[in-house]
């Protein structure tokens, strides 16, 4: 796979696209279904070169290129939750990247779940339950874990937790992703107006 600039950009939004949506579970806020669908699918493509296929379609990471257009631009509209938790998962893609038995054990277990997709949506409760389970005991065994804020009624909630876990395990799909296409947190950190002039070449190719 290539390592544009634009790539980058859209792997980068592909991790804040699901940490957006941990933050609307968590919260009660209304969800773009399609912008969950787009993230839970990178899950289930294991030999791809394109982004395309990753995400059945690039222009399905509009909700994360706001975000993340969001996060940059240091306005009223930042969320240091958000900001929080990308960081958190870019820390835990590294780990788990090393880790060669948890990746096959993630693997096998993801392709098991992929049979069940004839007969489920990918936004069902039976699929978010089951890659709730893979997540607890695969990616949440890596230490720091990843805390959730929200309001505490909701959290409580059995299909809101697996919900929230399914797109976290699908936010580690994206930081690595985003980690072989040459991302670096450098290039957020001192590239800002670089990523949101991509940003804004990208919302207006979609």
């Amino acid at each position: 796979m290539s390592h544009s600039p634009s790539e980058r950009t859209l792997a980068l939004a592909g991790l804040f696209q699901c940490v957006k949506l941990v933050r609307a579970s968590a919260t009660g806020h209304s969800m773009d279904d399609a912008a969950l669908q787009t993230c839970l699918h990178s899950l289930f493509v294991f030999d791809s070169d394109t982004l395309e296929d990753i995400y059945a379609g690039t222009e399905n990471l509009q909700v994360g290129l706001q975000c993340l257009a969001e996060q940059l631009s240091g306005k009223a509209e930042r969320d240091i939750e958000i900001t929080r938790m990308v960081i958190s998962l870019m820390h835990l893609s590294v780990k788990f990247q090393k880790n060669s038995r948890m990746k096959q054990q993630l693997h096998d277990e993801l392709q098991g779940i992929q049979a069940k997709l004839q007969q489920f949506e990918l936004s069902s409760t039976v699929i978010s339950a089951q890659l709730a389970e893979v997540y607890s005991h695969t990616i949440s065994t890596l230490s720091p874990r990843i805390m959730v804020k929200g309001e505490a009624n909701l959290l409580q909630q059995a299909n809101r937790i697996n919900q929230i876990r399914a797109l976290l395990l699908a936010g580690i799909r994206s930081a690595m992703l985003w980690h072989q296409l040459g991302g670096s947190r450098l290039q957020i950190l001192f590239g800002r107006k670089k990523l949101l002039h991509e940003i804004e070449h990208l919302s207006r190719k979609y």
